[in-house]
């Protein structure tokens, strides 16, 4: 039996790399996986289903090509929300060091 497919989680992300892109063939691997169907093709409902199980993990862009999806988490969203408070270029590597994370 294979191994499960596994929904990509935002919090193993880089701010210097926000985006992941997820080829057609997981997205249809964990759309199958959950409803146990066999879908072999990218539909509406699929990417529907996609779409709205990103956004709940909090992935805060997906876009579909014919190839696949690419997901934006909202690393860089904390980066310039930072930025904007304190007025200074801020790390969130070195944030997260602070925080002991």
């Amino acid at each position: 039996m294979p191994p499960p497919f596994v929904f990509p989680s935002p919090d193993n992300m880089s701010i210097n790399d926000p985006h992941l892109f997820v080829p057609r063939l997981k997205v249809l691997g964990l759309y199958n996986q959950v409803h146990e169907a066999q879908r072999v093709r990218m539909t509406p409902d699929v990417e529907a289903w996609f779409d709205k199980t990103a956004r709940s993990l909090n992935w805060v862009d997906v876009r579909f090509s014919s190839e696949g999806c690419t997901l934006t988490c909202s690393l860089i969203h904390e980066r310039e929300r930072i930025q904007r408070e304190s007025g200074k270029v801020v790390s969130l590597d070195q944030q997260a060091r602070r925080f002991g994370k």
